[in-house]
């Protein structure tokens, strides 16, 4: 799971349910033998039970010197409109990135 915010103080507080959350997804559906969109709805479910507003694959437009790009960036969870949550199964690897958009 990749997780990425812009960076204030609420961020933390949105980054603990999400960490918490996915660990409550991994202990239900078990370890990576599942597809990754299976992982991505569960951990959507368990997020909006949590009351938290939650996106998912969604598309933001990319530009380039100033030109919108056809194609677009989609995002697997966008959490509460800052957190971004990419959904990715490896073996015994999580990566947590924090970052400044």
């Amino acid at each position: 799971m990749f997780i990425c915010s812009g960076g204030d103080d609420g961020d933390d507080e949105v980054s603990k349910y999400i960490i918490g959350a996915a660990i409550e997804v991994h202990r239900e559906l078990g370890g990576p033998d599942l597809l990754e969109t299976l992982y991505e709805e569960a951990l959507c479910q368990e997020l909006v039970s949590h009351g938290l507003n939650v996106q998912r694959q969604y598309a933001v437009e990319v530009e380039y010197k100033g030109r919108a790009l056809k194609k677009r960036l989609v995002l697997d969870l966008l959490v509460e409109h800052k957190v971004v949550v990419e959904v990715n199964l490896w073996k015994s690897i999580i990566h947590f990135t924090k970052r400044s958009f």
